[in-house]
């Protein structure tokens, strides 16, 4: 078990301490933790799906880091060659555009009359970057058939639909880091992919952005993932849709205590031999 615990001074700040915990007593409190070396901490991954409604920058960003941290691991060494073969022919067919050798003319007659000098006396105005690495900075999601378009970019997604692609890929992302450390899949480089060793997902009100049934694809996909011993889920919800979609021993109930400390508490499940049983 991994323990965040906190506690704030008298002025305010926050002594927050990470522990390893090993062992437990009859009340469940640790016993003799062991703190957590920064080392360890980085191997571990948190990927939180908000609750508002409109998720649309945070699943944004989430969307190409991920995205960027997969594909800047991919060995491409294959296609370095090509790929700088066909930007450069793009480049070129756009540059031979008449009005854009017009303007290049003004630019080079205009430029030389201000910088004097045996280096940087022709510009020229490019148009695709002939770098993967430059190219992957632009990278993104689309998806087909659209209703009008062939082509439809993920920013045009509802905000379910939004939240579902993010889980989608978050849930890409572990199956390959899981396959990179089990020495499966060797086409990423693991110094730059560096996959974590454990990953949580933190899903807080899903029914707020997706519809009911949804949410048992959701709790099915995120069952799958946890099957594993080096991923957990956390589900924050309100809503008896979710509850009744997951099994009563993985639910845990909060609530505030007249001193405004949260108490967390287990579900108490009648017997099997018990009459009341059959309605849990």
């Amino acid at each position: 078990r991994y323990r965040l615990s906190a506690t704030m001074g008298l002025d305010g700040d926050i002594d927050e301490a990470f522990v390893y915990v090993l062992e437990v007593g009859p009340d469940g409190s640790p016993i003799n933790p062991e703190t957590v070396p920064r080392s360890d901490r980085n191997h571990i991954q948190v990927h939180y799906l908000p609750a508002r409604r409109d998720p649309t920058d945070h699943i944004a960003y989430g969307t190409s880091a991920l995205l960027g941290r997969l594909l800047r691991a991919v060995n491409w060494e294959n296609e370095r060659e090509k790929v700088k073969g066909f930007t450069d022919q793009i480049s070129e067919s756009l540059a031979a555009n008449s009005s854009v050798n017009a303007f290049s003319s003004h630019l080079k007659k205009i430029w030389g009359t201000l910088h004097k000098g045996s280096y940087f006396t022709d510009p020229k105005i490019t148009f695709v970057a002939s770098e993967i690495e430059a190219l992957l900075r632009h990278l993104s999601v689309s998806f087909s058939p659209g209703h009008d378009d062939n082509l439809v970019d993920f920013s045009q997604l509802s905000d379910g639909q939004k939240s579902m692609l993010y889980l989608s890929l978050v849930l890409s992302s572990q199956a390959v880091g899981r396959a990179v450390l089990a020495g499966e899949d060797d086409s990423f480089d693991p110094e730059k992919l560096r996959p974590p060793v454990f990953t949580l997902i933190a899903l807080e009100e899903p029914e707020n952005s997706l519809s009911p049934h949804y949410l048992g694809r959701i709790v099915n996909a995120l069952n799958s993932m946890t099957s594993n011993e080096d991923a957990q889920a956390l589900v924050a919800t309100h809503a008896p849709s979710m509850l009744r979609r997951v099994d009563p021993e993985h639910i845990r109930y909060l609530r505030l205590t007249e001193t405004r400390q949260s108490r967390i508490k287990k579900i108490q499940l009648p017997a099997k031999t018990d009459e009341a049983h059959k309605f849990v």
